[in-house]
């Protein structure tokens, strides 16, 4: 980033009188859940403000253009989550890049092919002033008949549009169109239309005082590892999900969860997260009662004999004495992971031995030490698991062979479905969730889309959007900034 003087009383000042940090973040990237705990970009800005003994407050915007006018009025402090190459950011700081994205061509898989630019047989459609809208115009110098319009939508506004089938094409950056798939496995991504971007944050031109700040805060977490760890555990279980695997998981959140939500909000009582014990049933039995393994665990937590009667179940297909069962299982084996281990590792391992038991997890543990890594992080004992069938390496631990590659696989699994119900929020009678049983789509507030002809439109007149919200990361519930189990900032 550039360097420049520093003002009398700067903006780093002006913040820190205030006592709260205003940012922005394109709307496709704030969860419906309002969770902000799920997202990289919001982690990343709550521990800043926080290192900082300031509050989060977040405004969502739909354009770009919105948000740059917005920071240079001095209404918001920062942009989260831009492409540096966009045009918008001339003239504003930057930080360095803390990630690269690419841009895909997306349609709904089954009515449209989008492989190449010869094979669109549909309307293409972008957001307005957009650096998906900038990269178009970079194609169109190598595809003079490439054509397209621009929209007020958003890009999730957009791709609502696909799914109902009244839009055959847009570009949307990876992140969005992850989150955006992992709940609509209908949608597919074709063309690959860029080489993977940096994104920054963005902050006034004329005062870098914060802007630095903000930078060395990134690298330091690049440095240490955070922000690949906060990848692994938000980005990487949604991105690139099977879509079989995918279509099954939405389906039976419409067929099965409604009925079964009170009894893990009931069991999750106010130190568990309802939906991390959702996504563990779902792994275990996809959310049906009367299943059975051919080992005997049986029920929606796939409970043995001997644990039902440890944790006082005396029906395992039960519905809400297998949930309780589950969730006070759950319990016992986090207590007996080392206090030390912090959250949300500490959730991982507890996961970890729940699939194939605490010796063994010790034993992977001991592997990693050997190995110079962090035995308390689960991005490191999770490498050293699979060894664990190794005849060249089991031998020599205390518990021997086991199936280490399972648990691996069982908390992937886990975080996947946790992650996609964090995106989506506690209402299971959602807009997203009726756009998944085949309603239209209703968006986020009333646009009238005006007629555009098949070219790129003129950058629109720079106005604050009368309909922008503030979400203050104050306001989330007690229970939620309560949980020590399986959410963390």
């Amino acid at each position: 980033m550039q360097h420049r003087s520093e003002p009398s009383f700067s903006q780093r000042d002006q913040v820190s009188q205030r006592g709260e940090w205003r940012v922005a973040i394109a709307s496709d990237l704030l969860p419906a859940s309002g969770d902000i705990d799920v997202s990289l970009d919001l982690v990343l800005a709550k521990q800043f403000a926080d290192a900082r003994h300031l509050t989060l407050k977040i405004l969502p915007y739909q354009q770009l253009t919105e948000a740059r006018e917005l920071l240079v009025r001095g209404q918001i402090d920062a942009i989260l989550a831009v492409p540096a190459a966009s045009s918008q950011l001339a003239g504003l700081q930057q930080t360095r890049a803390y990630q690269e994205v690419d841009y895909r061509l997306v349609f709904k898989n089954g009515v449209h092919r989008g492989r190449s630019w010869a094979e669109l047989d549909g309307d293409l459609k972008v957001p307005a002033s957009s650096r998906a809208s900038e990269l178009l115009l970079e194609a169109k110098v190598e595809q003079p008949a490439l054509n397209w319009t621009e929209s007020p939508l958003s890009h999730r506004e957009l791709m609502a549009e696909i799914i109902d089938e009244t839009l055959a094409y847009t570009l949307v950056p990876a992140p969005v169109y992850a989150i955006e798939r992992s709940l609509h496995p209908e949608l597919a991504a074709g063309l690959v239309v860029s080489k993977a971007e940096p994104w920054v944050w963005a902050f006034p031109g004329d005062d870098d005082s914060l802007a630095e700040l903000a930078d060395s805060f990134l690298g330091e977490r690049i440095d240490d590892g955070t922000i690949a760890s906060l990848r692994d555990r938000l980005v990487e279980p949604i991105d690139g999900a099977d879509y079989i695997e995918s279509r099954h998981f939405v389906d039976a959140m419409l067929e099965r969860l409604p009925a079964l939500k009170p009894h893990f909000v009931h069991a999750a009582k106010t130190d568990l997260d309802w939906r991390l014990l959702a996504a563990i049933a779902y792994q275990e039995s996809h959310w049906r009662e009367n299943a059975i393994s051919p080992t005997g665990v049986r029920g929606i937590m796939m409970l043995t004999e001997d644990t039902a009667e440890r944790m006082g179940v005396t029906d395992r297909t039960d519905a809400e004495q297998s949930i309780r069962g589950g969730a006070a299982y759950f319990r016992t084996m986090h207590d007996t992971i080392p206090e030390r281990i912090a959250e949300p590792d500490r959730t991982w391992f507890t996961l970890a031995a729940y699939n194939i038991g605490f010796g063994h997890l010790e034993d992977a543990r001991v592997l990693t030490e050997r190995a110079g890594g962090n035995p308390d992080r689960w991005d490191d004992v999770q490498k050293q698991l699979p060894k664990l069938r190794d005849p060249n390496v089991y031998p020599s631990l205390k518990r021997g062979y086991a199936r280490g590659d399972e648990p691996v696989q069982f908390v992937g699994n886990i975080q996947r479905y946790y992650t996609t119900l964090r995106w989506l929020g506690d209402d299971l009678d959602s807009t997203a969730l009726r756009r998944m049983a085949g309603e239209p789509a209703r968006r986020l507030s009333p646009v009238a889309e005006p007629e555009a002809e098949p070219v790129v439109a003129a950058e629109p007149a720079v106005t604050p959007s009368s309909t922008l919200l503030a979400y203050d990361s104050e306001r989330r519930s007690a229970r939620q900034q309560a949980l020590p189990i399986g959410v963390t900032d």
